[in-house]
């Protein structure tokens, strides 16, 4: 009923079903962390006990203990990761904020993975205005593109066709900045769209050996609606992925 006790019902119902959904979120990501920790710690594990099931050479042990050392630096980086997912649903506004010119944040990584595009075959290519100026938290947006350029260049291949170049694009459009990785890569299946900015989701195209862990788009996306933006990866016409970001330019900025 509309009265007062069918608005507390109604109250109480809405707030059972946030918690009920909040728990539910909360086993699913308990299980997706367990799933994703268990193979390396597996790994490392299963390589300590064969370097020690008997007497070896040092350059044995050297290679075991390298080979340890790579698996718990990818466990310290997914730890990392889910460290800053967490944080980021925790909270949704940016820690700091402060006046930032998303401009010079692009301009940097792509001098910084320029060389190692030109390493795999291909260029990359900078389009970037000048004073792209909004407010934000500078550490998180630089890590937003930091992992986006870095998809970009280490799934931009050279093709049989020809290099594939990795386009990077920043204008004020009104209001907004928009911003647009592009690389001439082999895409995201059809398929895979829709599930990747959900946890732990790896492609079926995308295998474990590349290094991800599969948090890296959800994290882009946590930052992205912290500061009041959208973003939104779809397949090119012309082959490739495409990743764009539209976030709220500076007001003041305009004066400029």
């Amino acid at each position: 009923r509309n009265d007062e006790v069918g608005r507390v019902v109604r109250g109480v119902n809405a707030m059972l079903d946030r918690l009920q959904r909040t728990m539910t979120d909360l086993r699913r990501f308990t299980a997706d962390a367990a799933h994703a920790l268990r193979t390396p710690l597996t790994v490392l594990r299963s390589g300590l006990e064969v370097a020690l099931a008997q007497e070896r050479e040092a350059l044995e042990y050297r290679a075991a203990i390298s080979d340890a050392l790579a698996t718990t630096g990818h466990i310290n980086r997914v730890a990392d990761r889910l460290l800053t997912l967490t944080r980021l649903e925790a909270s949704a506004v940016p820690r700091v904020v402060e006046r930032i010119d998303v401009a010079e944040i692009l301009r940097e990584l792509a001098d910084a993975f320029g060389a190692r595009a030109l390493q795999q075959g291909f260029e990359l290519r900078p389009e970037v205005e000048p004073q792209l100026w909004l407010r934000g938290d500078q550490s998180d947006l630089y890590r937003l593109f930091y992992d986006l350029i870095d998809n970009a260049v280490r799934y931009g291949v050279v093709t049989s066709q020809g290099a594939a170049e990795v386009s990077i694009s920043a204008r004020r459009e009104g209001e907004q900045i928009r911003i647009v990785i592009a690389d001439r890569g082999p895409g995201i299946q059809a398929s895979d769209l829709p599930q990747v900015f959900e946890r732990f989701y790896r492609g079926s195209d995308r295998s474990s050996a590349d290094g991800g862990s599969g948090l890296g788009l959800s994290i882009a996306r946590q930052i992205v609606r912290a500061h009041g933006g959208s973003i939104d990866v779809r397949n090119r016409s012309e082959g490739g992925c495409l990743v764009e970001v539209v976030l709220p330019a500076d007001a003041e900025s305009a004066d400029d």
